[in-house]
């Protein structure tokens, strides 16, 4: 079974972070940013490709909120708005004033719980700086995420949902692997190519009720209700923690609401192959993905060491971090 270029991988899953690049070709194509390629593009990697649900939401609120053409980046926390903004100004030549906005998303004529309430933040930004905001998003892995716009959108009214998907300008080519210059200025939504006759195509997602993308999460995904988050956060913490200070795997501690008792120091199995004494769940934090880890780490050094140089040994989201002094 294929699955046509540029849908998501598995087929039939909304929220998937691969994309079908059947053929070598298309894998060239994607990386040089040929037209061909990044028009049919419905998919992609989180960090490269804005799913296109925070599009969609991303159109609703710059068409509310923007001035002279702005465009908005959406993101979970007002630190993470607040570092977009500086970047975005240490970043540009010029100057420029991104203009951030604190938004509270509730259904109307509803009760009020924290599973039908989101926060949002929302970076504005001048189109022609947009490409900046990108590079935050791209680099940090901070932004918010594809099932987190869903729940936004289901949280609207109908009459504002109804706005085209604005879609970024295409990413330039890959420096390492091109070897012509990239042309793609597309500003409208992906588009299925007619040719690709004998490839799956997978039903849009547009077309598939809230019920049924929840049974295909919660059934097929292994994915918990919203309601378990906050036990769910804590059994993988706790597990984490048990995992770093012995090495049996085969103990399991639950996830209720009581502290790691028994892990503090203890060790069922002698000393951890990875060095590490005690460990509880509150020593562990977690991010959405590697990449917002890695940034927040870096962070952290940058704010609690004198300023200084870092280097970084191998591929980004597998390095090894010495900061120089």
């Amino acid at each position: 079974m294929s699955v046509a270029l540029g849908l998501g991988v598995p087929p039939h899953t909304p929220h998937a972070i691969s994309v079908s690049l059947p053929t070598w070709r298309d894998n060239v194509g994607y990386e040089e940013g040929e037209e061909r390629v990044v028009s049919a593009m419905a998919s992609g990697y989180p960090r490269f490709f804005i799913h296109l649900s925070i599009r969609k939401l991303a159109s609703v609120y710059g068409h509310k909120y923007g001035l002279n053409s702005e465009q908005c980046m959406l993101f979970p926390a007002r630190v993470i708005a607040e570092d977009c903004r500086d970047f975005i100004i240490r970043r540009s030549s010029e100057d420029v004033q991104p203009r951030l906005i604190d938004l509270f998303i509730a259904p109307e004529d509803v009760q009020r719980t924290p599973t039908n309430t989101v926060h949002l933040y929302i970076v504005l930004v001048p189109a022609d700086k947009f490409k900046l905001a990108k590079e935050f998003w791209q680099h940090t892995g901070l932004g918010i995420s594809s099932r987190l716009a869903e729940k936004c959108l289901s949280l609207l009214p109908d009459e504002s949902k109804t706005l085209p998907i604005t879609r970024p300008t295409a990413r330039s080519h890959n420096r390492h692997y091109s070897v012509k210059s990239a042309t793609s200025s597309s500003q409208t939504s992906p588009t299925i190519p007619n040719s690709m006759t004998k490839s799956v195509v997978p039903t849009p997602i547009d077309l598939l009720s809230s019920d049924h993308t929840t049974y295909l999460e919660e059934r097929y995904g292994r994915n918990l209700p919203l309601s378990a988050a906050s036990s769910a956060k804590r059994a993988l913490r706790r597990r984490i923690a048990r995992t770093l200070i012995h090495d049996n795997h085969d103990r399991d501690d639950g996830c209720g609401d009581e502290p790691c008792a028994g892990l503090e120091g203890v060790n069922l199995t002698g000393p951890s192959s990875r060095g590490v004494k005690t460990a509880t769940e509150d020593d562990v934090y977690l991010y959405p993905c590697g990449m917002a880890a890695i940034w927040s780490a870096h962070k952290l050094l940058r704010e609690t060491r004198p300023e200084a140089k870092s280097v970084c040994f191998g591929w980004v989201q597998y390095f090894v971090l010495k900061w120089t002094d």
